[in-house]
């Protein structure tokens, strides 16, 4: 039985050379500039109004960890919206008391992205306060089993067969 790490490899566009197993990434906005460093939240009345956050990718699963901080001495919401950036639809609102770090705002609800489709559901969040809020987090890939039918069998979470 293989250790862990034996068949892992980070995949950055959709599904690898090997499509098994899974991984833990940065979200897809905190990579290259950020470094992994907390996303700034914009709000409506600024710039574009919206911090994009994190693209999900096709054919694989990923959990989503969001974590939001206030640095501001009020209180302020964090509003996130999946898959548009004019907020329109069903959106999560999530009150950030002030001089708060770290609350975890969205707890690893996993999201597919669909093969086939031209375009990947992207979340996009903003904060009802200028300067106040930053995000933090991380994805978990999940890649289907290999020669499997994903809708049958799901999604591969494990090193051996």
């Amino acid at each position: 039985m293989p250790g862990i790490g034996y068949n892992s490899r980070p995949q950055n566009k959709g599904i690898g050379n090997l499509d098994q197993g899974s991984v833990k990434l940065p979200l897809s906005s905190s990579s290259g500039i950020q470094n992994g460093s907390p996303i700034p939240v914009l709000d409506g009345s600024t710039g574009a109004g919206y911090s994009e956050v994190h693209t999900f990718q096709t054919g694989v699963i990923e959990e989503l960890y969001l974590w939001c901080s206030n640095k501001s001495t009020s209180s302020a919401h964090l509003t996130m919206s999946f898959g548009t950036s004019g907020f329109a639809g069903e959106n999560i609102i999530v009150a950030i008391p002030s001089k708060t770090g770290l609350s975890l705002v969205y707890p690893g609800i996993p999201h597919l992205g669909v093969v086939g489709s031209s375009t990947s559901s992207t979340l996009y969040v903003r904060a009802s306060a200028a300067s106040s809020l930053s995000v933090s987090g991380f994805v978990v890939r999940s890649y289907p089993s290999k020669g499997r039918n994903a809708s049958i069998y799901g999604y591969y979470n494990a090193e051996d067969d």
